[in-house]
């Protein structure tokens, strides 16, 4: 931002009738002369004549420049305006009354009438209002500054603590705060490694699908899966036949808020660890209400467990949510940790899902 300030300095000096009288003496060669003339200060009287009558022979301006910088922290987005302050300007030195060195002149009229007959006279050193109507003599200086005063804004927006260090954004944005609302949706990923459920296996390079009513599964998600029923269920339409659902519920992600869910790999070959999170809404539900943060990790070294875990659930995914798997194309195996129970979900509790024994423990 770029700021002109017009700085104007104007001394007046209100001494004609002074200066004229002065002018019309005859130079006397008194002590007043002699303290004026004295070889050591000639130059000096010189000056803080002209000061007196109003005319500084060298005025030096010094301009002095601020910046201000601003920092702001804001929820989503602010607008920053810089401060504006004129900068002072410092005056030059000026000569308001007879000098010390002068003082045995006879009041104003004797020193005005000294400097006259050392050649500083008003006839010489003034310039005249442009003002007829008044006797004021002035002189007046223009001074233009042009600065720039620089405004940084720092905006920092705190992204939702997260359980994947490096996210990988399958849906919503955590963020910025998602572009859309998402109910009944799904996104997919390529699986870096194999898994299973039960027996059904995706191989390397798969795709598993996400939806974000709290689940995965081996096949695209029908459309109705806000209704989430017990495990095992007989209704494909409703739920795919292979799925694990950590959180099945009518869950949502919310237009303009730091939500969705998002997908990490960590660890190295053979012992990587397949991260899916969700950071989610729960359907009709009041503002203040948590919201539902959970996770569903597949584990490279072991395809026959799966740990879940939960930070915040709302009431409404916790007392109607299901939670278990099932795998209808493998002899209709599904295993049930909650379905419309309270007090089965709650932060901070981990489930250690085991196929291959067809059980689920819980920690906390």
């Amino acid at each position: 931002m770029e700021i002109n300030n017009i700085m104007k300095r104007t001394v007046v000096v209100g001494l004609v009738g002074l200066v004229a009288a002065a002018n019309a003496m005859v130079c006397k060669n008194d002590v007043c002369l002699q303290a004026l003339q004295a070889s050591s200060r000639i130059a000096q009287a010189s000056d803080d004549c002209s000061s007196f009558i109003g005319i500084a022979p060298t005025t030096t301006w010094t301009l002095a420049t601020r910046t201000f910088t601003t920092f702001t922290t804001v929820t989503l987005t602010n607008t920053v305006t810089p401060l504006s302050q004129s900068s002072p300007l410092i005056a030059p030195r000026a000569v308001s009354s007879i000098p010390d060195y002068a003082t045995a002149c006879f009041g104003n009229i004797g020193y005005l009438s000294a400097c006259s007959c050392i050649g500083v006279s008003s006839s010489t050193t003034t310039t005249t209002s442009s003002s007829s109507s008044t006797t004021t003599t002035s002189s007046t200086s223009d001074v233009s500054a042009n600065f720039t005063v620089t405004a940084t804004a720092t905006t920092t927006i705190p992204v939702p603590g997260l359980y994947i260090a490096t996210p990988t954004p399958l849906l919503g944005n955590l963020t910025d705060g998602s572009p859309l609302t998402y109910d009944e949706d799904f996104s997919s990923l390529q699986l870096p490694f194999p898994i299973r459920i039960y027996n059904t296996t995706l191989p390397v390079n798969a795709s598993l699908y996400i939806s974000v009513n709290g689940f995965i599964s081996t096949a695209p998600p029908p459309n109705a899966t806000y209704n989430n029923t017990p495990l095992p269920g007989s209704d494909t339409d409703i739920l795919p036949a292979a799925a694990i659902c950590p959180l099945w519920s009518d869950l949502l992600i919310e237009s303009g808020e730091q939500q969705g869910i998002v997908y990490g790999v960590s660890g190295n070959y053979p012992s990587r660890t397949l991260t899916i999170e969700w950071l989610v809404s729960s359907w009709a539900t009041d503002e203040d209400e948590p919201r539902n943060h959970f996770i569903l990790s597949f584990l490279e070294s072991d395809e026959s467990v799966v740990l879940v875990r939960y930070f915040s659930v709302s009431a409404r995914a916790a007392s109607g949510g299901t939670v278990g798997l099932q795998s209808l194309d493998d002899g209709g195996k599904g295993y049930e940790w909650t379905y419309a129970m309270e007090g089965r979900v709650y932060p901070n509790l981990t489930l250690t899902v085991d196929m291959d024994a067809n059980r689920i423990t819980g920690t906390s």
